[in-house]
């Protein structure tokens, strides 16, 4: 199945016609101008722009914190704030994208079901975090919570955002599940959805028995304003003697008003540890589940059964250097879910024959990979380098980078290729972005420079 994301961030952009590239140099000049201050233009050596084909020599306008123009045809006006970086067989790209980390934790792991916490809540970061990170063109991080079965709801964070607890983008996003090995796992994880199954028939139930009670009371109130109404007609028939003669009767006491069941339905309060685990079963969220081998795969498919639930599949944790998982890449991609994958040649089980399981994985045809660092994420450039030469195509694993894990942690219209309209977040670097020689030359994030190396440098001098 195809997962959606129920997370959308709006963004209106003007619309720019490709007249426009082509404009007289002293319309273009007036046109571009307007709002000066606002307004960069980027040159480098290449964009890398991941919709398409790269474009050589290329130019970025930025306006307002979207890139309003970019390509070949982009006259710079005289006197436009430019900033040149062709001399350093420079490259623009869209940044990169962490779809997970593990960050040291504030509370202990958890071993059980823990789904009410939340991973921006089990952290404390040092100031030097997302500094370190905007270093390797990375701008957004999803972050995992700690522990096993059902430790926690991932959160989504900015690499610029502050310490110890930043603001995160996202608060609440998956639900995750780890099934590395079975055993008590499954057992416990058997448990949560059965706990889950009771929770949403114990609402159906309250839901069957407030229906009745009101229709009750609605027919009560019916039949009440029935016999008033004909209580109203005989008096106004009966004439004055027998209105006098009622009169003169002793009236019965009025009994007390009914209390009315709630016009709404009001379903019971879910348990904090059941909560997130029915808006999974109930299609309201996504779940990022942690598996480690072939085998654990086949034991989710029997967890799950013939449930109609989304999740997306995360093999990158705790990754062992060979795997199995190759046996059971076409059952993978025929569940057309994300895979998460990590970015390193590995070995056949018991044998020293490389395996490049991401490669192996889009030959099967699973169509939205992730490559995640196995371990260091200063290797990670080199690792999916590697993975290249090795035969990954390359366009693929930029995207597996970039606008992969991005779409995967609901930023789909936030990071974008780049393109006339989509909101100006980029990198800039010195040459290839998967040579390990290469560097971070500018981070860009809504039309702001966030990360400039020239400045990082001259402050450490």
């Amino acid at each position: 199945m195809k997962i959606m994301h129920h997370f959308v961030w709006a963004l209106t952009v003007g619309c720019f016609t490709s007249a426009s590239l082509f404009a007289s140099p002293a319309a273009q000049s007036q046109e571009d101008l307007r709002g000066e201050g606002r307004v960069t233009y980027y040159r480098v050596s290449s964009l890398e722009t991941l919709d398409g084909e790269a474009v050589s020599s290329g130019v970025l306008m930025v306006r307002d914190g979207i890139i309003e123009k970019l390509g070949k045809a982009v006259s710079v006006p005289k006197g436009a704030r430019v900033r040149d970086f062709r001399r350093q067989g420079s490259v623009a790209m869209p940044p990169f994208v962490l779809a997970h980390a593990d960050f040291q934790v504030g509370k202990p792991k958890s071993s059980s079901n823990s789904s009410h916490y939340l991973a921006k809540d089990m952290i404390w970061l040092d100031q030097d975090w997302g500094t370190d990170l905007l270093e390797q063109g990375i701008l957004m991080v999803g972050l995992n919570p700690q522990g096993s079965i059902l430790p926690g709801r991932t959160s989504v964070l900015r690499t610029d955002a502050g310490y110890p607890q930043p603001e995160a983008v996202y608060d609440d996003l998956h639900l995750v599940i780890s099934l590395e090995s079975a055993g008590s796992r499954k057992t416990a994880i058997r448990q949560a959805l059965a706990d889950a199954d009771a929770a949403i028939q114990k609402e159906k139930d309250a839901k069957i028995e407030w229906r009745k009670e009101r229709e009750a009371w609605e027919k009560k109130q019916k039949e009440k304003e029935e016999a008033a109404k004909k209580e109203k007609e005989q008096k106004d028939s009966g004439g004055a003697e027998e209105s006098a003669q009622s009169a003169s009767e002793p009236k019965p006491e009025k009994a007390s008003e009914e209390e009315a069941p709630p016009a709404e339905f009001e379903p019971p309060k879910l348990d904090q540890q059941v909560e997130a685990v029915v808006e999974w079963i109930r299609g309201q969220r996504i779940a990022r589940v942690q598996l480690a081998s072939a085998s654990s795969w086949l034991h989710w498919l029997e967890l799950i059964g013939d449930r109609e639930v989304a999740y997306e599949l995360e093999f990158s944790r705790g990754w062992r250097g060979d795997s199995n998982l190759f046996k059971v890449l076409e059952g993978i991609a025929a569940a057309g879910v994300r895979v998460d994958l990590p970015a390193t040649i590995s070995f056949l089980p018991s044998s020293r024959n490389r395996l490049n399981l991401p490669a192996e994985a889009v030959a099967a045809g699973v169509e939205q990979l992730i490559l995640t660092p196995p371990s260091r994420v200063s290797n990670w450039r080199r690792d999916v380098a590697g993975l290249v030469a090795d035969g990954l195509d390359r366009n693929i694993a930029l995207r597996a980078m970039t606008l992969e894990p991005a779409s995967a942690l609901g930023l789909e219209t936030v990071i974008q290729p780049l393109k006339s309209g989509s909101p100006a977040h980029f990198v800039i670097w010195n040459g290839d972005p998967l040579d390990p020689q290469t560097e971070v030359l500018l981070v860009i994030a809504d039309g702001e420079v966030v990360w400039d190396r020239a400045a990082e440098e001259e402050k450490k001098s």
